[in-house]
């Protein structure tokens, strides 16, 4: 990967995003790695990809202690209704991260 040169690639860039760019991001000062999409699409996949695999774990060990917690101790049916209500403020939580 060989970095551009940067005046040309903050026009390449601007030119990119259109005619409606403010004043403030056209005068903001950027440093740009690269021009090539699959040098910015390639890092972001596998950001999105290990936010998904820990979301996907962290439900997953929840959703199973509370299983085994609702089997083994007694609780009141309130008490059950709560903590299911409570699971889903937590997924519908993690999921709007």
């Amino acid at each position: 990967m060989i970095i551009p040169e940067q005046n040309m690639a903050r026009k390449v860039a601007l030119e990119m995003l259109g005619p409606n760019v403010s004043d403030y991001i056209r005068h903001f000062p950027i440093f740009m790695m690269s021009l090539e999409i699959t040098y910015l699409t390639l890092p972001c996949l596998l950001i999105v990809l290990t936010f998904a695999t820990e979301v996907i774990l962290f439900v997953a060990i929840i959703k199973k202690g509370m299983t085994e917690l609702a089997k083994t101790a007694r609780f009141s049916k309130n008490t059950l209704k709560m903590q299911k209500n409570f699971l889903k403020a937590v997924y519908i939580q993690v999921l709007l991260i």
